[in-house]
Order: C-alpha cells, then structure tokens, then sequence
C-alpha cells in the first residue's frame, strides 16, 4: 500500500475540509491510503465526511498526557474517540516554531503508537546538511524512536526543502534512508515530505518511499488528486 498524506496545517475552515473531502471521494486509487490531516477543529466533522470511504483522517498534533489540567491540548483518548486514525509528531514547524524537544517528542509516540498509527517526521537543516551532519542528526532523531518502530510510519522531510519550493533529489534522499538502515536495521515504512507536487510525487516513490507527505500541495484539491493518481 502506498500512502497519500495531506497536511492542511493552519489552513481551511470545517466547511472548506468538508468540501474538500467531498470532492477527493471521487479521485482515489484502491492502492493508495490517502490520510487526510486538517485542523483540530475539523476532525471530528472529516471523519464523517470521510465515512465509506479509502480515507482515514490524521491529526497534525496532540499531547502525550490522557486528561487533566493541559489547557488547549488535545489527547490520544479524545483523538480515538472521534475515529481519528493517525498522528502526525515531530514535524519540523513542531520543532522549530514550538521547540518541541526530543523528551517531548518520545512522550507524545509513546503515548499513541499503541493506539493512533504515528507519522513520525525527521530531517536535518540546510546548515546541518551543508556541514555533512545529515546522518549524524537523522539518526539520533530515530534512535530516539526505535523501540516504537512496529508501530510507526516514518517521513522524511530535509526541512531546507519544506515550503521553500527547493526540491531535494529522490536518490539522493533514499540513500540517506539506506544508510540509516544500516546503522538501525530494517526501518518502518518510509515517506517523502518537502515541496512534492504531482509532477515530483513518482520519482520519490521510484527510489524506495512509500508514500509522500504533502504541504502546500496538498491544498488544491485537483493537484493533491493529480499526486494520489501518480502513486496510484
């Protein structure tokens, strides 16, 4: 199964997820897991929408404790509760904007990979890469995660490639994923983020990925159809 991933992140209202996913309905490919990740306030609503159909509906966030005095946060129990399926942790706009540390991070996977299928996102800055520390950062940032390994999907985003419109060489992103497998052993199901549109999308999954984790893309309905239909 090859997998589709939409993060809408701080964008479109219910109403607009709700059309949306109306009109994706019509464009899925029975070989694609398309995932479907809006805001918080929409979830519920998207898994309505989305009911009958190949898509399962992914949050962008949540926060590893199960209730209690957490004001704004939102845990996996709620998460389940609505029919939410995924998660996306440790995506770069997390740890940048939030500085959402590695402690934090092995809390929220720990506390859903049980329960939610955890998209977990790691990649190196543009000056980690230019100073060949690729690997080194990578790999600390998944041996952080190893012991969830079963229960995890991973995406690589090279944050210097992420809404910069620089696209990163599926070859040459690959064999970062190789090399990193060689140190860790055999890896979780992998996939692409940063600037994937429909005319970029095939080439990751022809150098090894499952799948692609799109952005900005992934905001028009027709391109985001283009891109399930190149997996497809």
């Amino acid at each position: 199964m090859n997998y589709a991933v939409a993060n809408f992140k701080m964008n479109k209202t219910s109403n607009e997820v709700n059309e949306y996913i109306c009109e994706i309905r019509q464009c899925l490919q029975n070989n694609v897991k398309t995932i479907i990740c809006p805001t918080f306030v929409s979830l519920e609503r998207s898994v309505q929408s989305s009911f009958g159909s190949l898509i399962d509906i992914g949050a962008q966030n949540l926060f590893f404790e199960e209730k209690g005095a957490f004001t704004g946060e939102i845990s996996v129990k709620i998460l389940v509760d609505i029919g939410v399926k995924y998660a996306i942790i440790g995506h770069s706009e997390r740890r940048h904007y939030f500085k959402e540390s590695d402690d934090l991070l092995l809390k929220k996977v720990e506390a859903a990979s049980s329960r939610l299928k955890v998209i977990y996102c790691f990649g190196e800055t543009e000056e980690e890469r230019n100073s060949g520390k690729s690997v080194d950062v990578t790999f600390d940032q998944l041996n952080l995660v190893k012991k969830f390994f079963g229960n995890i999907i991973l995406a690589y985003e090279p944050v210097w490639a992420i809404g910069t419109g620089k696209t990163a060489d599926a070859e040459e992103s690959f064999s970062l994923i190789k090399v990193l497998e060689s140190k860790l052993g055999e890896l979780p199901e992998c996939l692409y983020g940063g600037s994937v549109n429909h005319k970029n999308a095939k080439s990751f999954m022809d150098s090894g990925f499952k799948g692609v984790l799109v952005g900005s893309a992934s905001l028009d309905v027709k391109e985001f159809s283009k891109i399930i239909k190149e997996l497809g």
